[in-house]
């Protein structure tokens, strides 16, 4: 065979052997996507979407409690709130200051949300600042994306329109506690409280209500993009209707004094 025939024979067998391999891995590549799309397709589907969706408890709101001729004793009304999760702030320090410049936080109050931090679980949120007006609340959410950690809250907060005079009969409510926590993971969402002594706490269950839920899409950070269908909304709490007279009560106690 002549020198070029050789070289032609070697050509052809090198470009065989390369057409092969090139076969293999089309082959290969073929098998490995068909597994990831037909055989594990759901599975990773399922991955993809924990990771870009996240389901959100929706707060019940919490019954009132009233006297036998309607007087209420306990309600509920807007109440503008500013949170912090540690765990998701990085740095606790940096965002308490910008958070001090933006509300006038007292330096007592800054110490105080320090002391809370340093008591409870990092992924538990902290009560910042409530009560505010709608201006300083604005503010706040206008500077969100440099706040790590901070979530707003246009809420409700409880308010016994007698305060003391029945306080013994109403009770009040508290932060919940870890065993709180651990029995109801409604207890985990920001501000949310539970009662402690008197009606709040014998009929907690009742007041209380119970949680919905809200499907929302995030993005890299966790922060909310938009929200998905389907919503399944809160069950608010009972209404509480005494067999006291409220009146009746404070005009005895009154005399008796």
């Amino acid at each position: 065979m002549t020198r070029e025939g050789l070289r032609y024979q070697a050509f052809s067998r090198r470009a065989f052997i390369l057409a092969g391999v090139q076969v293999l891995a089309l082959t290969a590549l073929a098998g490995r996507l068909y597994y990831l799309t037909i055989v594990n397709g759901e599975k990773y589907r399922l991955r993809a979407d924990k990771n870009r969706i996240a389901l959100r408890l929706v707060t019940p709101e919490r019954g009132g409690i009233v006297d036998r001729n309607l007087r209420k004793l306990a309600i509920n009304q807007p109440d503008f709130t500013i949170f912090l999760v540690p765990e998701q702030a990085g740095d606790v320090d940096k965002v308490l200051r910008k958070l001090k410049g933006l509300t006038k936080i007292s330096a007592r109050r800054l110490a105080r949300v320090k002391r809370q931090i340093g008591r409870q679980r990092k992924f538990l949120p902290v009560t910042v600042a409530q009560g505010l007006d709608w201006e300083t609340f604005s503010r706040v959410n206008v500077a969100m994306p440099d706040l790590p950690g901070v979530i707003t809250s246009a809420g409700l907060s409880r308010y016994y329109p007698d305060g003391r005079e029945v306080a013994h009969i109403v009770g009040y409510l508290a932060r919940p506690d870890r065993d709180d926590v651990v029995r109801n993971p409604l207890y985990r969402l920001p501000g949310f409280k539970v009662g402690r002594q008197g009606l709040e706490r014998r009929f907690e269950d009742e007041l209380r209500g119970s949680a919905g839920t809200r499907r929302v899409e995030v993005n890299s950070v966790g922060r909310e993009i938009r929200d998905l269908p389907p919503r399944q909304d809160a069950v608010n709490g009972q209404d509480l209707k005494l067999t006291i007279d409220l009146i009746f009560k404070l005009t005895f106690v009154i005399k008796l004094i």
